[in-house]
């Protein structure tokens, strides 16, 4: 993409608005997805997390590549250390935190999921690095 068309596209999605994981932060724990595929990666290298609970419209799964997160769900906190993900459904609140020097994620974020009841429900599992 050249300069041109990146600050064509910036003044038309997100003039001063702040995007995270792909999405559009229209305010404060609001986000517009204006991303049409169905799934997509979001890589991020030395996380900065904000301090207030947020909502999207997207199943989302998170990799602890370095460091760890705390996942603040529904009055509980879910620990997410190097090498573990954690499955969290459509449209459920969440808020993160870290005392890490360095958090490295990788966020995968799915418009539709199978209907099986695992995946309406949070869970914290170990992967092996790669």
């Amino acid at each position: 993409m050249n300069v041109g068309v990146f600050i064509k596209f910036a003044k038309k999605h997100i003039q001063n608005d702040s995007a995270k994981c792909g999405l559009i932060e229209k305010t404060q724990s609001q986000f517009v997805d204006v991303i049409e595929k169905v799934a997509y990666i979001w890589c991020e290298k030395n996380w900065k997390h904000d301090d207030y609970e947020h909502v999207h419209n997207r199943a989302q799964l998170t990799f602890a590549e370095e460091g760890y997160q705390y996942f603040h769900i529904d009055q509980k906190i879910y620990l997410v250390p190097q090498h573990h993900v954690i499955w969290i459904p459509f449209g459920k609140a969440h808020k993160i935190t870290s005392e890490a020097k360095t958090v490295n994620l990788r966020v995968f974020l799915f418009k539709m999921v199978f209907e099986e009841e695992f995946y309406q429900n949070i869970h914290v599992f170990a992967v092996p690095p790669f």
